[in-house]
């Protein structure tokens, strides 16, 4: 599962295409992973997940598929999207009103959200909605034999990628750490970072699709390797968008297909 992120405003369903900066981490990112094999990569629709997850698409062979779905975009923040995150919540008034001038502080319950926006509860909602329709019948599907095996890239955002996580932990049939602990593992991902997940129903387990228990196993937790050889340039160049006019993101693995 790879996470993408945005800069200093909320900026959930805000769009926008990949820095440069950002453009050389998803090549870095599709690199990494050019030799495993993915059946399948998921990816939010919003831009800057899905020209990561063309890259990682990119450097795959060819049979693997590529799917949007606007269930993996990153949490909507409604009327405070585009707006900055960094207002501190002044102590004499109330949420409301600080939203009737138009601050968005940040908001900590999982039940609280922004006029018109999600709150945490709901990404959950919609990440469940992910794991019931595409993820556990591809697991169904292995489990019966239907397909040999099932390898899947899910890419997405930083607030809804561990909401998926922790759903795909509470099937665990026997959890050996606590949803806080996991949480905290999960906090603070830089972008691009990517967590693996081996996950399948559990042998011992009946029952229909989406109510049988699992067994799950960490693999990798907010792994980044791959960034580790990239510098910023200087001056402010690495933050501009990505100008799709030098060279498509495609292209780039393309070159290094054909030169191998």
């Amino acid at each position: 599962m790879v996470k993408i992120t945005f800069r200093d405003v909320w900026a959930g369903w805000k769009d926008a295409t990949l820095t440069t900066h950002g453009v050389k981490q998803a090549e870095a990112l599709a690199l990494s992973f050019a030799t495993t094999s993915f059946t399948d990569i998921y990816t939010s629709d919003l831009k800057r997940a899905f020209m990561t997850a063309q890259a990682i698409h990119a450097a795959q062979r060819p049979s693997t598929k590529l799917h949007t779905t606007k269930l993996l975009r990153e949490q909507y923040f409604g009327a405070a999207e585009g707006t900055s995150y960094k207002h501190k919540r002044d102590k004499d008034l109330t949420l409301r009103q600080h939203f009737s001038r138009g601050i968005y502080p940040p908001v900590f319950s999982r039940h609280e959200r922004f006029p018109g926006g999600e709150s945490k509860d709901d990404v959950s909602e919609r990440a469940r909605e992910f794991m019931d329709t595409v993820i556990l019948p591809l697991v169904q599907q292995e489990a019966e034999g239907q397909v040999k095996s099932v390898h899947i890239a899910v890419v997405s955002h930083g607030l809804f990628i561990p909401e998926l996580v922790v759903l795909l932990w509470k099937k665990h049939k026997n959890p050996v750490s606590t949803e806080f602990e996991l949480r905290q593992n999960l906090r603070g991902m830089r972008n691009t970072a990517w967590t693996r997940i081996e996950f399948g129903f559990d042998g011992d387990s009946a029952g229909d699709t989406v109510s049988r228990p699992c067994k799950l196993k960490f693999l990798h937790v907010n792994c980044h390797n791959h960034l580790d050889s990239l510098t910023r340039q200087k001056g402010g160049i690495s933050r501009l968008a990505y100008d799709p006019a030098q060279k498509d993101i495609r292209s780039f693995f393309s070159k290094n297909k054909s030169s191998s």
